[in-house]
């Protein structure tokens, strides 16, 4: 009841900060040092950019959020972003409607303008929009989307938990509140100072902040390493401080002023390896008055235009450039996206990115049932674990999968294991794998280096790893490629072993044409693989380093990262999932999937024949099946996600019943059959902003498509069988039932 009173009082003080602003703008002798000229020209119209900066700018909230991937990759993670700050709104129960700029603003001047609500003298209009349409204003966010990043407005009275949307996130890189944003034509030097004072003077009176431009200079020489993770993303969102300019002023000029200008506020580091700024932070650290959860960053991305392709949908980089500032108040630092598509133990290169799958679970969050008790997730190809893992870093939730193939469970069980190991065991994996690539390319070929390298430790991991690699090139042609004495081999040996077969055969696979052509040879690709694994080792040692002075929340890990306060996933909750997922994982063919219980979702990336000669009229009836089974086993209101095939760069053809079109006409026949209807909710969003379907995309291999459907039982809707049929007739009122 205290809960429900609360929220009753902050909606009619919501409601009343509306009025407060309508009756502002609207009122020529208050607003006048403030109305656009365009405005006062045009007559007495709504003053729709008044409005905007009065409600969101001053009053609201403005969040950017970074994105590891931008839209070249997919358009999933604006999806996915809507979806968690609906699910993390923690001032109401009521839902967030999100409008773009522009359709936000066309919206309210059109509403406004009908009811006469305008900028002129005596004008008492402002109630009666107040009062029958507050609650679409007060519930409306505004999102603005870019290339690699977004910005996100939120009316007074709305709050979010920023830390979960952002630890919970697949694509989320950072986030926090944003301090300016400015096409760089129309950016001006006093603009941004003025509003990087009142910010400073806002949310850090009496500290000093860290200050840093993301820069090409600073940064691109020396973050090769991280190089194929900043690929589309990251490295699309650094600016040339020698290139461009705020207003008349070179951006690297301006930056040197503001260490005069703000002198005892910003910290701002030299010019140079961004590596320094550690040493400086954890100087700076010690002092008292600095700001060392937080970090002011200085970034610039692009504009989007829609392609109109064939394949449609896909968001290109547009020609307009943004330069922002931003608050990086959190940082998404999971460990599973340290490897990706990567993940130690691995048995296809069409595994799903753990960041795509994080985002495709995510989209379901708003839809989740309000119930006590668990959620049921499964996951129908469950492969390496992705899904689960992914799934498994939210409170609540019982995760279940199976798989044709019967290395699958131990695939879990090994990837479970690895993101467990301390720190030492970590550090000695990384040694091994060392010693193990520089025998690959070592000169001595004498016999006595070559015997006291089978006697070494990785010498007799690596002998082991072959002789395994080896059983499974017989079976590579056959389906399951794996079989349950291989499995039974492989669990006979160390884990460090079944890494390095891992390894093999990622090298395997991933070069398998240059192998066969020569032009690769077995050991060159296992070198290759291994160099990727040892950095990736590295990453991680790094940051379970730096999670060991963290504090505990529940699933979550916080703690100091480099620039601000990181987000991971607790020591704690990856050793409990051995026992949580391996009891759920089976071993078997979907076609013969019974489920016993019912799922509120299911996630999944079905086999596509995409990289095997399987039996078009066998993968046909791998999907029939499955869909069947799956729409039968949700609970009323279940949803399900799927990521399907949708083009291919390769140029090998794609059967036609596993893309997307074909699949969503399945889908809607099937649930029909089974007395289900698909609910669709109406989205209020421009084509400014990336709508379903999804796509994710692969440089050199294919393009994804993820469908989303949810749902429910089809109620009966019966004539009375009793009653006798009524006839229309014809009379001077026209026509009449009888």
């Amino acid at each position: 009841m205290a809960l429900v009173k609360y929220a009753s009082s902050q909606s009619r003080a919501v409601s009343s900060t509306l009025l407060e602003v309508l009756e502002l703008v609207t009122s020529p002798k208050r607003a006048k040092d403030a109305i656009d000229d365009k405005e006062l020209s045009d007559g007495p119209l709504f003053p729709g950019d008044k409005f905007f900066t009065e409600w969101f700018r001053k009053r609201g909230t403005i969040y950017s959020f970074l994105f590891k991937k931008n839209l070249r990759v997919t358009n999933i993670q604006v999806a996915e972003l809507i979806a968690l700050l609906r699910s993390y709104r923690l001032d109401s129960g009521r839902d967030l409607a999100f409008r773009s700029v522009e359709g936000y603003k066309d919206f309210l001047v059109h509403v406004a303008q009908s009811l006469k609500v305008v900028l002129a003298e005596g004008n008492t209009k402002s109630r009666a929009l107040q009062s029958k349409y507050g609650d679409l204003i007060c519930d409306a966010a505004v999102i603005d989307v870019m290339y690699g990043s977004c910005v996100v407005y939120l009316p007074p009275g709305v709050v979010i938990d920023l830390k979960a949307v952002c630890s919970q996130s697949g694509y989320i890189h950072s986030c926090g509140r944003n301090v300016y944003i400015r096409n760089v034509y129309k950016a001006a030097k006093n603009e941004f100072f003025a509003n990087l004072e009142g910010y400073l003077g806002e949310r850090y009176a009496g500290k000093r902040v860290f200050f840093r431009p993301y820069s090409n200079e600073d940064f691109t020489d020396f973050d090769r390493k991280q190089r194929e993770s900043l690929k589309f993303g990251l490295d699309d969102v650094k600016l040339s401080v020698q290139k461009y300019f705020l207003g008349e002023d070179r951006i690297a000029d301006v930056i040197e002023e503001m260490r005069s200008v703000f002198q005892g506020r910003l910290e701002i580091p030299g010019p140079g390896d961004y590596h320094n700024d550690f040493r400086l932070l954890n100087g700076l650290r010690r002092s008292s008055d600095f700001a060392h959860r937080n970090a002011l960053f200085l970034i610039m991305d692009h504009s989007t235009r829609l392609n109109e392709q064939p394949q449609g949908n896909t968001q290109l980089r547009g020609n307009r450039h943004f330069i922002i500032c931003y608050d990086q108040e959190f940082i998404n630092e999971n460990p599973f996206h340290l490897f990706d598509e990567d993940k130690p133990a691995w048995f296809d290169h069409t595994t799903l990115p753990h960041t795509l799958a994080g985002a495709m679970i995510n989209i379901s969050r708003p839809f989740w049932p309000r119930r006590s008790g668990p959620l049921f997730v499964c996951d129908c190809f469950v492969g390496s674990g992705t899904t689960l893992l992914e799934a498994s870093k939210c409170d609540d939730i019982i995760c279940s999968g199976l798989d044709y193939e019967p290395i699958s469970p131990l695939l879990i069980e090994d990837n479970v294991h690895f993101f467990s190991l301390s720190v030492e065991k970590l550090r000695e994996y990384e040694g091994l794998v060392l010693e193990v690539a520089n025998y690959l390319v070592s000169s001595d070929d004498s016999p006595a280096y070559a015997r006291q390298w089978d006697l070494s430790e990785p010498g007799m991991a690596f002998g082991e790893a072959r002789k395994l690699f080896s059983r499974w090139l017989e079976r590579r042609t056959k389906s399951p490629e794996s079989t349950p004495a291989l499995v039974k081999s492989l669990r006979e040996v160390s884990p460090f072993v079944r890494l390095l077969f891992y390894t093999q055969l990622k090298g395997a696979r991933r070069y398998e044409a240059a192998i066969t052509s020569g032009s690769y040879t077995i050991d060159k690709a296992l070198h290759q693989e291994l160099g990727t694994l040892q950095e990736e080792l590295k990453q991680l040692v790094g940051l379970r380093q730096r999670t060991e002075s963290g504090e505990s929340d529940g699933r979550r890990m916080i703690f100091q990262g480099a620039y601000s306060e990181s987000l991971s996933i607790a020591e704690a909750a990856l050793k409990s999932l051995s026992n949580q997922l391996l009891k759920r994982v089976k071993s078997k063919n979907c076609l013969k999937w019974r489920p016993r219980t019912e799922f509120d979702l299911i996630v999944t990336d079905p086999p596509y024949g995409f990289n095997t000669t399987e039996d078009p009229e066998a993968l046909a009836e791998i999907y029939c099946t499955f869909l069947r089974t799956a729409v039968k086993s949700l609970k009323d209101g279940g949803q399900l996600v799927l990521a399907l095939p949708d083009w291919s760069h390769t140029g090998r053809r794609l059967p036609a019943f596993i893309l997307k079109d074909f699949i969503t006409h399945q889908v809607v026949t099937i649930a029909e059959q089974e007395g289900r209807e698909i609910i669709t909710s109406a989205e209020q969003i421009t084509k400014t902003v990336p709508v379903a379907p999804y796509y994710w995309e692969s440089e050199r291999a294919l393009r994804r498509a993820i469908l989303h459907f949810r749902f429910r039982k089809r109620p009966e809707y019966r004539r009375d069988s009793q009653a006798p049929p009524r006839e229309l007739t014809s009379g001077p009122g026209g026509l009449t039932l009888q």
